[in-house]
């Protein structure tokens, strides 16, 4: 069911898995199982990149033009200040792996 992978997907992120919150920031990019949302793109492509993957910068530039200047601004202060959860691996939860082969 897409709306479990979605949680799946969101929950990984809030703990901190890089490759989720890339995934999740390109979901807020293209409007695919969420709603639209470039200021959430940015944030996760932002959270990501800080946490190691390289390619979320990619996609920033195209990202910045269709935000403003305050939403930028709140966004890296948001980057700067997030945290992951504390997170207990869930049984039933799927891998990162099976939410990007399933998408």
């Amino acid at each position: 069911d897409e709306r479990q992978v979605m949680a799946d997907l969101q929950a990984k992120a809030q703990c901190g898995d890089p490759r989720a919150q890339f995934k999740l920031g390109s979901q807020y990019w293209t409007g695919s199982g969420v709603t639209k949302d470039f200021a959430r793109s940015y944030f996760w492509y932002g959270v990501a990149n800080a946490g190691g993957v390289g390619a979320a910068p990619r996609d920033m530039p195209s990202l910045s033009k269709r935000l403003s200047a305050a939403e930028i601004a709140e966004a890296e202060r948001l980057i700067a200040e997030w945290q992951p959860e504390h997170c207990a691996p869930a049984a039933n939860m799927v891998t990162t792996e099976e939410v990007i082969e399933n998408q």
